[in-house]
């Protein structure tokens, strides 16, 4: 299934649930205040709400484009899952941000924004922008297999990905 998260009435993305009922979001409100987020399942007309306050934080991102993709060759419900997640040898991978974007229909290349806290980021570390395109049933279809570093160490904040078929 698909969940959608909305801010009031505005759909502000989507994300798969996994097969343990489990599902992950990242979202940042480009402006603070009170706001109502809810989520419910793609298409449903009612959903679970509720109310929060948003604070100003500081806020950085990485913007680019997901190209290497024949889109004729991807079946309808092909998702793409784009991250940016510490890239720091032999220890965890922790995310800075994640998106997942349906595709039904786009042309490659994919256009992705992460907005995040910079406050999450440490200077002295390696971040790699990863990801993958998998179908309906979570069968990935193409994924990185090169690094893409971004934001630390004088590197950019803009990058063309480049996916590969997966084998």
């Amino acid at each position: 299934a698909i969940v959608e998260l909305l801010d009031g009435d505005t759909v502000v993305g989507t994300t798969t649930v996994g097969p343990n009922g489990n599902w992950l979001f990242s979202y940042t409100p480009t402006t603070a205040g009170a706001r109502t987020l809810s989520v419910r399942e793609q298409g449903a007309t009612t959903a679970a709400s509720v109310d929060v306050t948003v604070e100003d934080v500081p806020t950085a991102s990485v913007t680019g484009v997901v190209a290497g993709v024949d889109s004729a060759t991807l079946p309808p419900g092909a998702l793409l899952r784009i991250q940016v997640a510490d890239f720091t040898p032999n220890g965890p991978s922790p995310l800075i941000a994640e998106q997942i974007i349906p595709l039904d229909g786009k042309v490659a290349p994919f256009p992705f924004k992460f907005v995040y806290d910079p406050r999450r980021v440490n200077p002295e570390k390696d971040y790699n922008v990863q990801g993958n395109i998998v179908d309906a049933a979570g069968k990935m279809i193409y994924t990185t297999n090169q690094e893409f570093l971004v934001v630390t160490k004088g590197r950019p904040s803009d990058v063309e990905v480049t996916m590969v078929p997966a084998s």
